[in-house]
């Protein structure tokens, strides 16, 4: 049950962070990984190709599968890092 609850407030994070940058996106001088995709989407929506691809969701799925390997990497070098300490 903690565990749904904490994926669920990480997908809440990135929802509101998206909004966020809906609201202040400037297609002309994208800031960051959310500001392009959004540019994307709103090509697409106005193409009508690969309108799918482009959806929110998809944007949360992404933003949720780079924290978690951020998370392992990070946790990776830590055990990295205990480690070569214990062997010296």
């Amino acid at each position: 049950m903690l565990q749904k609850k904490a994926f669920e407030a990480l997908q809440n994070f990135f929802r509101e962070s998206i909004h966020e940058h809906r609201a202040t996106l400037d297609p002309d001088h994208p800031r960051d990984l959310y500001d392009a995709y959004l540019i994307e989407q709103k090509n697409a929506q106005e193409t009508g190709i690969d309108v799918d691809l482009w959806s929110e969701e998809n944007l949360i799925i992404l933003s949720s599968d780079i924290f978690s390997a951020t998370c392992k990497r990070t946790r990776l070098d830590r055990t990295k890092m205990v480690g070569s300490t214990m062997v010296r």
